[in-house]
């Protein structure tokens, strides 16, 4: 289960994991640039599947 926390957080923070669990972006040094959140992510699913 996915920790219910808030994305904007963890901005700037290093992240070596991989893939953002929702998306985003990181920068050249590792860093968290860009995080979508669990919220952003399901209304972006749920407005594709209507198209």
């Amino acid at each position: 289960m996915v920790e219910k926390t808030d994305p904007l957080a963890h901005l700037g923070q290093r992240y070596e994991r991989g893939i953002l669990p929702y998306g985003g972006a990181v920068d050249c040094r590792g860093r968290i640039a860009y995080i979508v959140s669990e919220e952003e992510h399901r209304l972006l699913m749920r407005r594709l599947k209507r198209q």
